[in-house]
């Protein structure tokens, strides 16, 4: 299993939509299929060039990874998600780096 730390630097005139979009985020990866069913883990901040926004999941597998990439839905719902942010000197406009859980 594969843990992600999504990191989304939201521009702040489309916060409220981003955040409406994320809370179901999770939920379609689950109901997909693709992920653990641990629920996501969901932080804000607001940084001094704006807010962000972190989502911590796991996926089931690493073929979930590659099969969400081709589930029609998940990249719809990620086009309107990565459209709401945007690229700062703090930052790309999200990022999605796997992480490994120490024991």
């Amino acid at each position: 299993m594969t843990t992600v730390v999504a990191t989304y630097r939201v521009r702040k005139d489309q916060l409220e939509q981003f955040d409406d979009a994320l809370r179901g985020h999770w939920r379609l990866l689950h109901d997909s299929g693709l992920v653990t069913d641990e629920p996501a883990i969901v932080l804000a901040r607001d940084a001094d060039d704006g807010p962000i926004r972190m989502e911590i999941f796991t996926w089931r597998d690493e073929a979930a990874v590659d099969a969400a990439h081709e589930h029609e839905a998940v990249m719809a719902l990620w086009g309107k998600l990565e459209s709401w942010c945007e690229e700062r000197e703090s930052g790309p406009s999200v990022e999605f780096p796997h992480v490994t859980r120490l024991a």
